[in-house]
């Protein structure tokens, strides 16, 4: 970030947070009227797209160590036995809805004249994927 102006750098850091060149040309303080031409003039110099490229590899590092650390998480709310059984159930169905299983046929059933969801075979699929994955975790 050396090379770069304070407003670049500055360019930078907005469009890291929202991904529009030109708002991040108009909070980085250049001129509204410019704003669209610099902000996507600025994506194009090779320095600051390759500070761009670093900077995303680095946030994406960092989401990896948490999305795993909210899987290993849910996992655990998954086998704790002294967690009641729904939150249980439902901690298995956001372990396979992340890893791309969702369930298809859905049918509202009542229970204590709250509605709930549940899948005729759904939660026997949920049992055999969730132990599945618990397996291969635990192998990893």
């Amino acid at each position: 970030m050396d090379s770069l102006t304070n407003k670049q750098a500055q360019f930078v850091m907005h469009y890291l947070e929202t991904n529009n060149a030109t708002l991040s040309a108009k909070r980085a303080g250049y001129s509204k009227k410019t704003a669209h031409s610099i902000g996507h003039e600025n994506l194009r110099k090779p320095e600051i797209a390759e500070f761009i490229k670093g900077k995303r590899e680095e946030l994406w590092d960092v989401f990896k160590q948490y999305a795993l650390e909210a899987l290993e998480r849910l996992i655990s709310i998954a086998r704790d036995e002294n967690v009641p059984y729904r939150v249980r159930l439902e901690a298995c169905k956001e372990i396979l809805d992340r890893a791309g299983y969702r369930p298809q046929d859905r049918k509202k059933y009542f229970d204590d004249n709250k509605a709930i969801t549940k899948e005729p075979k759904e939660i026997k699929d949920i049992a055999y994927r969730a132990r599945q994955l618990l397996m291969k975790k635990s192998v990893d």
